[in-house]
Parts: structure tokens; C-alpha cells; sequence
């Protein structure tokens, strides 16, 4: 008899299921209960010896975690006659919130927009529950005899290796070290406070804080080339002042880098770098990483010629110099 695989803890899914939880609740929980009910943080319970253990790490995880809920708007009520942190304080999400006005009715449209919302988290992820959020909409849905297909799904591309190990990390708070390859080529070891992940201009980046460089970065998971491993120690998170400042610094690095490129129309390029509206093929991009955006445009072959800037010309020329003579 083989044992089952545990599946890793997942912060979408332990929000989701607070939240259940929280909502469906008459009486409201208290915070062992919420622990020994939801896998997430049962998890955590089990490793910490249960509640005569060390429980600093799954009470900062929890706080965490209601502090998410009320970033995105879901409020949780106040328990009565106790202090939060109590033994006895009883966690509530109001139902009313969540109640569809008595009059709503979905069109089959409408429905198949939430289906395809439900199945980019893939419901196998979600647990049971995710299924059953979507038989209660049928249930109000203005619909017929429907089969509901919704075709081609998209999901979140998250092929690079360290994503996840990136995310769980983000969301214990511990410290993490990483090879980080620069454009020149040169590897150096990073250790990093994981602080938020990001999906920009078809990247995944890690915004995170640098210990080596004594300064908030953010990294190209493209260009993490080891494992992520993870240490011991535990890191108290970044403010809002610091996320704000280093999503700014981004931001103002990503409309500072710019170059110019004309597509040949009609190919496959035309539609990756969406030229439809240049009536002279040339379209304006910008980019976070020179080296990246060479790699980019070097999958067109001549479909594509760079304008400007010239660092750009000149390293793809190099490349390609450098890929004839590895193969003469």
C-alpha cells in the first residue's frame, strides 16, 4: 500500500475555503477551530506538534490571511463580547454580502462567463466546493437545457520551476537564495525577502527585497537558474510604502526602456507584436530586459527588424554571429 501523496499548501485555496467557512457559519469559528477545519492551516498545526506547539508561524499566517480577505474586500465581522486574539473570539463573514437580490436572473451567456472563470482555477484545485459554487449559480441561471462548453480555457503560464517554490515561500515569509543569471551572462547568488509575484508583459517577476544589494529588486524568473532553496529564517514582510515605491520604480523602468521594430505584415509576428494598427509595420515596445526582447524577436527570423535602439541591433547580430559560428 503506497502512501498518499500531500498535496503542498496553497494560499488561493486556504483563502477560498476561510472564507466558506466563515460564511457558512451560524455561530461563527474560533481560531482552533478554524486551524483543525481547514487543511491549510491544519497542516501547519499537525508540523508544530498541535496547539501545545510553536504556533508563532500559523498565527502570523492567519493574520496574514485576514488581512488579505479585507485587502480585496471581504469583510470579517466582529466577535462579540471578547477581543480578537481571545480564546474565545468567533470569526464571522456576514452571508447578506454574498446574498444575489431575490429578482437575479443569469442568462446562459453570463453563466458560460463564470464557468470559464471557475475552470482557470481548475477545479480539481479548488476541492469540491468550487463544483458546488457552480451548481448554485445553475440553480439561478435562466437557462434551458444548455451544454455548457466554453472551448479553449486559458490558464496563467507558470512554467518557470521557481514559481511555486517562490509563491509558498512568499507565503510562509521566509527568506529564500536563488542563482540569478544577468543579461551579460554572469551568475551571482541572491538572497531575497519574497515580497509579491507578478505577471508584466508576459513575464513572471518576483518583487522582492535583496540582502546582497541592501535594496528592494525586483527579478525575471526567466532568469532564476537553480532551485529556489529556502531558509530558516523568518522575514517580516514588506509595507505598503515599499511595495508602492518598488512597483513604481518598475513601472517607470518599463516606460523608460523603449525600441522601435518594423513586423512584416501578415505573419505571425504582425499578430504576436499586434501591428494591425500601424499602417507602416513599425510599433513601439517596451521591455524590462534587452537580452529577453533580442530572444524575442530572434524567434521571427526576418519577419522582424529592429530600428532602434541600436544596443538592440547589435546584440542580436552578436547572437546570430555567435550561433553561425557554433554550428560552422
Amino acid at each position: 500500500m503506497t502512501d498518499r501523496k500531500i498535496e503542498p499548501d496553497d494560499q488561493s485555496e486556504r483563502l477560498y475555503s476561510l472564507t466558506l467557512a466563515l460564511v457558512q457559519t451560524e455561530v461563527g469559528l474560533t481560531k482552533d477551530e478554524i486551524f483543525t477545519s481547514i487543511r491549510g492551516y491544519r497542516l501547519d498545526l499537525e508540523k508544530a506538534g498541535g496547539f501545545h506547539g510553536d504556533l508563532r508561524a500559523l498565527n502570523k499566517k492567519f493574520d496574514r490571511d485576514k488581512d488579505k480577505l479585507r485587502e480585496i474586500g471581504v469583510q470579517i465581522d466582529p466577535g462579540a463580547n471578547s477581543n480578537e486574539g481571545d480564546s474565545d473570539y468567533r470569526y464571522q463573514i456576514s452571508r447578506e454580502i454574498y446574498n444575489w437580490p431575490e429578482d437575479t436572473v443569469l442568462t446562459a451567456k453570463q453563466l458560460q462567463l463564470l464557468e470559464l472563470a471557475a475552470s482557470i482555477w481548475d477545479r480539481a484545485a479548488l476541492s469540491p466546493e468550487a463544483t458546488q459554487a457552480i451548481t448554485r449559480l445553475r440553480a439561478i441561471a435562466d437557462i434551458d437545457n444548455v451544454e455548457f462548453s466554453t472551448g479553449l480555457i486559458p490558464k496563467i503560464s507558470t512554467v518557470e520551476p521557481s514559481f511555486s517554490p517562490l509563491k509558498k515561500a512568499i507565503d510562509d515569509q521566509v527568506l529564500v537564495t536563488f542563482t540569478y543569471r544577468r543579461p551579460d551572462g554572469t551568475d551571482s547568488v541572491r538572497h531575497v525577502e519574497p515580497w509579491k509575484l507578478s505577471h508584466l508583459n508576459g513575464f513572471w517577476m518576483l518583487l522582492g527585497f535583496d540582502r546582497d544589494r541592501n535594496a528592494a529588486r525586483n527579478f525575471l524568473l526567466k532568469r532564476i537558474h537553480s532551485k529556489v532553496t529556502r531558509t530558516k529564517e523568518i522575514i517580516s514582510g514588506p509595507t505598503n510604502e515599499q511595495l508602492k515605491i518598488a512597483k513604481d520604480e518598475l513601472a517607470a523602468l518599463f516606460e523608460e526602456n523603449k525600441a522601435v521594430i518594423w513586423v512584416r505584415p501578415g505573419t505571425t509576428a504582425a499578430m504576436h507584436f499586434e501591428t494591425h494598427a500601424s499602417p507602416t509595420g513599425e510599433v513601439e515596445l517596451n521591455y524590462f530586459d534587452l537580452a529577453l526582447l533580442a530572444e524575442e524577436i530572434l524567434e521571427f527570423g526576418n519577419s522582424v527588424k529592429v530600428i532602434e535602439p541600436v544596443q538592440l541591433q547589435n546584440l542580436i547580430e552578436e547572437t546570430l554571429r555567435q550561433v553561425v559560428k557554433n554550428h560552422s
